[in-house]
Protein backbone atom coordinates (compact mmCIF):
# COMPACT_ATOMS: atom_id res chain seq x y z
CA UNK A 1 0.00 0.00 0.00
CA UNK A 2 2.95 2.58 0.65
CA UNK A 3 4.66 1.77 -2.54
CA UNK A 4 1.37 2.32 -4.46
CA UNK A 5 0.80 5.18 -2.67
CA UNK A 6 4.37 6.82 -3.69
CA UNK A 7 3.49 5.69 -7.10
CA UNK A 8 0.31 7.90 -7.28
CA UNK A 9 2.31 10.88 -5.51
CA UNK A 10 4.90 11.08 -7.75
CA UNK A 11 2.10 10.42 -10.74
CA UNK A 12 0.36 13.99 -9.68
CA UNK A 13 3.75 15.30 -8.80
CA UNK A 14 4.65 15.04 -12.37
CA UNK A 15 1.29 16.22 -14.05
CA UNK A 16 1.20 19.76 -11.67
CA UNK A 17 4.50 20.20 -13.04
CA UNK A 18 3.64 19.42 -16.58
CA UNK A 19 0.63 21.97 -16.13
CA UNK A 20 3.38 24.59 -14.49
CA UNK A 21 5.23 24.39 -17.25
CA UNK A 22 2.45 24.38 -19.83
CA UNK A 23 1.09 28.14 -18.30
CA UNK A 24 4.68 28.87 -18.31
CA UNK A 25 4.81 28.34 -21.97
CA UNK A 26 1.56 29.89 -22.79
CA UNK A 27 2.60 32.90 -21.27
CA UNK A 28 5.42 33.46 -23.11
CA UNK A 29 3.74 32.82 -26.20
CA UNK A 30 4.02 35.98 -28.42
CA UNK A 31 -0.23 37.21 -28.72
CA UNK A 32 -1.42 37.89 -32.25
CA UNK A 33 -4.11 40.37 -32.57
CA UNK A 34 -6.07 41.62 -35.54
CA UNK A 35 -8.76 44.59 -36.06
CA UNK A 36 -11.12 45.07 -37.53
CA UNK A 37 -13.07 41.84 -36.96
CA UNK A 38 -15.12 42.19 -40.51
CA UNK A 39 -14.53 44.38 -43.79
CA UNK A 40 -16.46 45.90 -46.02
CA UNK A 41 -15.32 46.96 -49.42
CA UNK A 42 -17.54 49.33 -51.54
CA UNK A 43 -17.58 49.00 -55.19
CA UNK A 44 -16.09 52.42 -55.35
CA UNK A 45 -12.47 51.60 -53.65
CA UNK A 46 -10.45 48.76 -54.39
CA UNK A 47 -9.15 47.90 -51.27
CA UNK A 48 -8.81 48.38 -47.55
CA UNK A 49 -6.59 47.03 -44.67
CA UNK A 50 -6.28 45.06 -41.49
CA UNK A 51 -3.83 45.05 -38.76
CA UNK A 52 -1.76 42.77 -37.29
CA UNK A 53 -0.45 43.42 -33.95
CA UNK A 54 2.02 41.81 -31.85
CA UNK A 55 1.48 42.34 -28.29
CA UNK A 56 3.54 39.68 -26.57
CA UNK A 57 7.01 39.51 -25.94
CA UNK A 58 8.33 36.98 -28.11
CA UNK A 59 9.14 37.65 -32.28
CA UNK A 60 5.92 35.52 -34.20
CA UNK A 61 5.18 34.74 -37.98
CA UNK A 62 1.55 34.92 -39.12
CA UNK A 63 -0.07 34.06 -42.75
CA UNK A 64 -2.95 35.65 -44.43
CA UNK A 65 -5.28 33.68 -47.28
CA UNK A 66 -8.33 34.71 -49.04
CA UNK A 67 -10.71 32.19 -49.77
CA UNK A 68 -14.22 32.60 -51.55
CA UNK A 69 -16.96 32.20 -48.89
CA UNK A 70 -19.81 29.85 -50.40
CA UNK A 71 -22.95 27.80 -48.41
CA UNK A 72 -22.92 24.59 -50.22
CA UNK A 73 -26.05 22.19 -48.91
CA UNK A 74 -26.31 24.32 -45.98
CA UNK A 75 -22.69 24.18 -45.01
CA UNK A 76 -20.26 26.78 -45.28
CA UNK A 77 -16.99 26.28 -47.69
CA UNK A 78 -14.11 28.01 -48.45
CA UNK A 79 -12.49 27.50 -52.02
CA UNK A 80 -9.42 29.39 -53.18
CA UNK A 81 -9.58 32.69 -55.00
CA UNK A 82 -7.56 35.44 -57.23
CA UNK A 83 -10.58 37.62 -56.72
CA UNK A 84 -9.30 39.27 -53.71
CA UNK A 85 -5.50 38.91 -52.40
CA UNK A 86 -3.65 39.77 -49.33
CA UNK A 87 -0.25 42.12 -49.67
CA UNK A 88 2.23 40.84 -47.95
CA UNK A 89 0.49 37.01 -47.45
CA UNK A 90 3.46 36.30 -44.91
CA UNK A 91 4.34 38.96 -41.94
CA UNK A 92 7.33 39.20 -39.40
CA UNK A 93 6.28 40.80 -36.30
CA UNK A 94 8.31 41.80 -33.55
CA UNK A 95 7.02 42.27 -30.01
CA UNK A 96 4.98 45.29 -30.18
CA UNK A 97 4.89 45.76 -33.41
CA UNK A 98 2.06 46.23 -35.82
CA UNK A 99 1.97 45.64 -39.92
CA UNK A 100 -0.98 46.60 -42.39
CA UNK A 101 -1.77 44.14 -44.49
CA UNK A 102 -3.60 45.31 -48.05
CA UNK A 103 -6.85 43.68 -48.99
CA UNK A 104 -6.71 43.93 -52.75
CA UNK A 105 -9.82 43.34 -54.98
CA UNK A 106 -8.23 42.30 -58.10
CA UNK A 107 -11.41 42.42 -60.88
CA UNK A 108 -14.72 44.55 -61.14
CA UNK A 109 -16.93 44.95 -58.15
CA UNK A 110 -20.73 42.74 -58.07
CA UNK A 111 -23.49 44.31 -60.36
CA UNK A 112 -26.21 43.45 -57.79
CA UNK A 113 -25.22 41.14 -54.96
CA UNK A 114 -22.19 41.20 -52.73
CA UNK A 115 -20.02 38.43 -52.58
CA UNK A 116 -18.52 36.90 -49.68
CA UNK A 117 -15.21 35.96 -48.77
CA UNK A 118 -13.19 34.49 -45.85
CA UNK A 119 -9.85 35.46 -44.54
CA UNK A 120 -7.87 33.36 -42.69
CA UNK A 121 -4.58 34.32 -40.64
CA UNK A 122 -3.07 31.86 -39.32
CA UNK A 123 0.05 32.52 -35.98
CA UNK A 124 3.12 30.13 -37.45
CA UNK A 125 5.82 28.73 -35.09
CA UNK A 126 8.83 30.46 -34.52
CA UNK A 127 10.44 27.61 -36.72
CA UNK A 128 8.83 28.79 -39.49
CA UNK A 129 11.04 28.84 -43.05
CA UNK A 130 10.13 32.35 -44.85
CA UNK A 131 11.82 31.18 -47.90
CA UNK A 132 9.10 28.32 -48.01
CA UNK A 133 5.46 28.60 -47.98
CA UNK A 134 4.02 26.27 -45.14
CA UNK A 135 5.29 26.19 -41.64
CA UNK A 136 7.72 23.47 -40.29
CA UNK A 137 6.32 21.25 -37.91
CA UNK A 138 7.89 21.62 -34.49
CA UNK A 139 10.38 18.99 -33.38
CA UNK A 140 9.56 18.86 -29.87
CA UNK A 141 8.10 20.88 -27.37
CA UNK A 142 4.90 22.81 -26.95
CA UNK A 143 3.42 24.53 -29.77
CA UNK A 144 0.71 27.38 -29.82
CA UNK A 145 -0.84 28.75 -32.66
CA UNK A 146 -3.78 31.66 -32.83
CA UNK A 147 -6.37 31.76 -36.18
CA UNK A 148 -8.52 34.18 -37.45
CA UNK A 149 -11.62 33.85 -40.11
CA UNK A 150 -12.60 37.42 -40.93
CA UNK A 151 -15.98 38.12 -43.56
CA UNK A 152 -15.43 40.16 -46.01
CA UNK A 153 -17.92 41.30 -48.21
CA UNK A 154 -17.70 42.89 -51.39
CA UNK A 155 -20.59 45.34 -52.19
CA UNK A 156 -21.80 45.97 -55.44
CA UNK A 157 -22.66 50.26 -56.48
CA UNK A 158 -24.23 52.30 -53.77
CA UNK A 159 -27.07 52.88 -56.11
CA UNK A 160 -28.11 49.37 -55.23
CA UNK A 161 -30.55 48.43 -52.07
CA UNK A 162 -28.78 45.94 -50.20
CA UNK A 163 -30.93 43.80 -47.73
CA UNK A 164 -31.41 40.37 -46.99
CA UNK A 165 -34.63 38.63 -47.86
CA UNK A 166 -34.66 35.42 -45.16
CA UNK A 167 -37.90 33.09 -45.45
CA UNK A 168 -37.60 30.45 -42.32
CA UNK A 169 -39.21 26.80 -42.62
CA UNK A 170 -39.20 23.58 -40.30
CA UNK A 171 -37.77 20.26 -42.20
CA UNK A 172 -37.81 16.72 -40.80
CA UNK A 173 -35.18 14.16 -41.60
CA UNK A 174 -34.71 10.79 -39.65
CA UNK A 175 -36.55 11.86 -37.02
CA UNK A 176 -34.73 14.82 -36.51
CA UNK A 177 -35.95 18.29 -36.89
CA UNK A 178 -34.16 21.37 -38.03
CA UNK A 179 -34.96 25.54 -38.99
CA UNK A 180 -34.06 26.02 -42.32
CA UNK A 181 -33.20 30.06 -42.89
CA UNK A 182 -33.13 30.94 -46.77
CA UNK A 183 -31.62 34.09 -48.01
CA UNK A 184 -33.64 35.51 -50.93
CA UNK A 185 -31.98 39.04 -50.58
CA UNK A 186 -28.61 40.28 -52.23
CA UNK A 187 -26.96 40.97 -48.88
CA UNK A 188 -26.09 38.47 -45.98
CA UNK A 189 -27.76 38.21 -42.92
CA UNK A 190 -25.90 37.84 -39.68
CA UNK A 191 -28.05 35.73 -37.24
CA UNK A 192 -27.33 35.72 -33.22
CA UNK A 193 -29.35 33.92 -30.76
CA UNK A 194 -31.52 31.76 -32.48
CA UNK A 195 -34.33 30.62 -30.12
CA UNK A 196 -37.25 28.68 -30.12
CA UNK A 197 -40.44 30.16 -27.61
CA UNK A 198 -42.93 27.76 -26.49
CA UNK A 199 -46.02 29.64 -24.51
CA UNK A 200 -43.25 31.13 -21.46
CA UNK A 201 -40.68 28.88 -22.25
CA UNK A 202 -37.09 29.37 -24.67
CA UNK A 203 -35.05 27.23 -25.68
CA UNK A 204 -31.39 28.83 -27.29
CA UNK A 205 -30.52 26.85 -30.42
CA UNK A 206 -27.50 28.82 -31.14
CA UNK A 207 -26.26 31.22 -28.58
CA UNK A 208 -24.49 34.28 -29.28
CA UNK A 209 -23.20 34.46 -33.26
CA UNK A 210 -24.90 31.67 -34.76
CA UNK A 211 -23.92 31.83 -38.42
CA UNK A 212 -24.46 33.77 -41.81
CA UNK A 213 -26.93 33.22 -44.26
CA UNK A 214 -25.04 34.86 -47.73
CA UNK A 215 -27.08 35.95 -50.45
CA UNK A 216 -28.88 33.25 -52.64
CA UNK A 217 -27.91 30.38 -49.57
CA UNK A 218 -29.43 28.65 -47.20
CA UNK A 219 -28.37 27.48 -43.70
CA UNK A 220 -30.13 24.65 -41.82
CA UNK A 221 -29.76 24.24 -37.71
CA UNK A 222 -30.40 20.93 -36.17
CA UNK A 223 -32.84 21.64 -32.94
CA UNK A 224 -32.64 20.18 -29.51
CA UNK A 225 -33.92 16.71 -28.59
CA UNK A 226 -36.55 18.42 -26.30
CA UNK A 227 -38.07 20.99 -28.57
CA UNK A 228 -41.31 19.08 -30.01
CA UNK A 229 -42.36 21.72 -33.14
CA UNK A 230 -45.67 19.92 -33.09
CA UNK A 231 -46.34 21.65 -29.89
CA UNK A 232 -46.19 25.00 -31.84
CA UNK A 233 -44.42 28.05 -30.95
CA UNK A 234 -42.07 30.59 -32.74
CA UNK A 235 -38.21 30.51 -33.86
CA UNK A 236 -36.57 34.27 -33.24
CA UNK A 237 -33.25 35.55 -33.74
CA UNK A 238 -31.13 38.98 -33.76
CA UNK A 239 -30.61 39.89 -37.69
CA UNK A 240 -27.40 41.86 -38.54
CA UNK A 241 -26.82 43.29 -35.10
CA UNK A 242 -30.10 44.52 -34.22
CA UNK A 243 -30.90 45.00 -30.55
CA UNK A 244 -34.43 43.03 -30.39
CA UNK A 245 -35.29 39.77 -31.41
CA UNK A 246 -37.65 39.34 -34.45
CA UNK A 247 -39.98 36.07 -35.76
CA UNK A 248 -38.29 34.10 -38.41
CA UNK A 249 -41.49 31.55 -38.63
CA UNK A 250 -44.63 30.98 -36.05
CA UNK A 251 -45.15 26.90 -35.91
CA UNK A 252 -48.98 26.13 -35.31
CA UNK A 253 -50.12 23.11 -33.38
CA UNK A 254 -50.90 19.99 -34.69
CA UNK A 255 -52.78 17.30 -33.76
Amino acid sequence: MKQTYSVALKRTLQWICLGLLFLASSASQASLQVSPTHLFIAAERNADGITLVNTGQELLYAQVRVYQWLQLDGKDQLQPTQEIIASPPVIELGPGVNQLVRIVRTGSPPDMAERSFRIIIDELPVSYDKNITSANQPTGGLTFRLRYSIPVFIQPPQAVNLQPVLNSSLISHEGEHFIRLSNEGNSHAHIADLTWIQSDDRTTIAPGLAGYVLPGEQREWLLPKNINPKNGGDFSAKINGELRERTLVTITPTP
